[in-house]
């Protein structure tokens, strides 16, 4: 007995269609995650940034304006309103032998899902300097 291959064609047309649709999909949701990936990891190295640059420039400051009073100001930074709700915190802690200031920068902000975003910490240790400022 003979089969007849009539309409054969067209069913293995329709299957790689299938076939192919499924692939589109599945590439497409993966692009869509990597994507998302790629900005979560811009902001994150954005909020590093701002950690890092806050830190030089209160490490730039003179010994006698290295205090909490004084450093409320920087909090408001422009560059943290950049990132989704971005906040700076800066605290200093004082030690007294030798004397010493420890200097935290911590820089928060939120993913665009609205979770918490891993915040940005440095640390930073500066030393009393007998000698005058030139």
């Amino acid at each position: 007995m003979k089969r007849s291959r009539r309409g054969s064609m067209f069913l293995e047309v329709c299957v790689a269609m299938v076939v192919a649709a499924v692939a589109f999909v599945a590439i497409s949701r993966l692009l869509a995650v990597s994507g998302r990936q790629r900005h979560v990891m811009e902001l994150e190295h954005r909020a590093r940034s701002i950690a890092a640059n806050t830190m030089e420039q209160v490490m730039a400051m003179a010994w006698d304006d290295l205090t909490r009073d004084k450093l409320q100001p920087k909090q408001k930074s422009a560059e943290a309103e950049s990132l989704p709700d971005g906040t700076v915190q800066i605290d200093v802690v004082e030690h007294a032998q030798p004397a010493a200031r420890e200097i935290q920068v911590r820089v928060q902000w939120r993913r665009p899902d609205g979770t918490s975003g891993r915040p940005a910490q440095l640390t930073a240790w500066r030393f009393h300097s007998e000698r005058p400022a030139p």
